[in-house]
């Protein structure tokens, strides 16, 4: 059985239905992280993917193959409809961006999102849903004015097959498979119909463009190597996008609907315009590629840039080193000067490296004794 990239082998279909019979008192969602947990099944950010999960359950119940528990009727209090943001009184503001000085601020208090979904579901023409997977949502703001003047967000793409993004990049199923979520969607934008400055939207995407892959390498410990986005042309043009170099790489099928039978939710979609934006060069090879040596991954590090650092702080203190010390010093030289795509010779380095350490932690301890 195949849900999003992965399949699930029939090993695993029984460790699911042995669970969800020997678990019957967990709820689904307390069963769908119990499942996550023994199949380690996470994120490239190391998270469970319990969304998921409860999909892969819903669809296994649905073919028989498992018997959940009976969803629980929950008591829901109706809540007053509260605008979390006070935006009635709005002043239209006018000119060009050169007068200002926009910024993008990154969401990551719980009532922040709050607001930002909020804001969203007001103003935006295809309103709120829930994002599934990775994601990051931002406030345009002005400096010197409280308030956002607009929104928008990122997403590690949904879309597991586009024809035209599929035949642009070149890659084969399996590559696809590994490195899709190194694509990251631009699935909202806004600007508040009331702030008519000129060429703002240009400016927020170069700003843009710069920040969300640091921050989401911040996040997430990945770097993404392509934006994407969709543009309804029965209502826009995709300005923005072009102005902002922005690619036009074909549209989209149209059929969203994964139920072939509902035939007149076929019909209600209508195909997208796809744009992308390379982060990187040489995005194309990073996708096709097994390993990614040119970005940084989790819990790693450049190595160059790591190695230069090391070296110039111990130059500039090269009178104060030790004996111990200027051997690191040596040694860090070499590795620079080995050939970067060379990687035996350098483990053969490092293995060297941490040799000597054993070495002098060792023989400084024989010292002690010996004192």
């Amino acid at each position: 059985m195949r849900l999003g990239n992965r399949n699930f082998l029939e090993h695993e279909i029984q460790l699911i239905q042995e669970m969800t019979t020997t678990y019957k008192g967990l709820s689904r969602k307390e069963l769908a992280y119990t499942i996550c947990e023994s199949l380690n099944w996470k994120n490239e950010a190391g998270n469970l993917k319990v969304d998921s999960c409860l999909v892969l359950l819903k669809k296994l119940q649905t073919a028989e193959k498992i018997n959940l528990n009976p969803l629980q009727k929950r008591v829901h209090i109706k809540k007053e409809d509260k605008e979390l943001f006070d935006l009635t009184n709005t002043i239209n503001i006018n000119g060009r961006v050169d007068y200002f000085n926009p910024y993008i601020k990154l969401v990551k208090e719980k009532e922040e999102y709050k607001k930002w979904n909020d804001l969203i579901q007001r103003y935006h023409y295809l309103g709120y849903k829930k994002n599934f997977g990775l994601h990051l949502k931002y406030y345009i703001c002005l400096e010197g004015i409280r308030d956002p003047i607009g929104c928008f967000s990122f997403v590690s793409t949904n879309s597991y097959h586009l024809k035209c993004r599929d035949l642009h990049i070149g890659w084969s199923r399996e590559q696809r498979e590994r490195k899709l979520n190194w694509i990251i969607d631009n699935n909202r934008f806004l600007i508040f119909p009331w702030i008519k400055i000129y060429n703002l939207a240009s400016k927020i995407f170069s700003i843009a463009r710069k920040q969300v892959p640091a921050d989401w390498q911040q996040k997430f410990h990945y770097k993404p190597v392509l934006f994407e986005t969709y543009v309804d042309s029965s209502q826009f043009h995709g300005s923005i996008y072009k102005a902002t170099n922005w690619l036009h790489i074909g549209q989209t099928s149209g059929n969203y609907n994964t139920n072939k039978s509902d035939k007149e939710m076929t019909q209600i979609c209508c195909p997208k315009n796809v744009y992308i934006y390379p982060i990187v060069e040489n995005y194309k090879d990073i996708l096709r590629k097994k390993k990614t040596d040119t970005l940084t991954t989790k819990g790693t590090f450049d190595n160059s840039t790591s190695l230069d650092q090391c070296i110039k702080e111990m130059e500039l203190h090269e009178s104060e080193l030790d004996l111990w010390e200027k051997i690191q010093l040596k040694i860090a030289i070499i590795c620079k000067q080995i050939d970067k795509q060379s990687m035996q010779r350098s483990r053969k380095v490092n293995a060297l490296t941490i040799l000597l350490s054993l070495y002098r932690i060792v023989f400084a301890k024989n010292f002690e004794l010996c004192g």
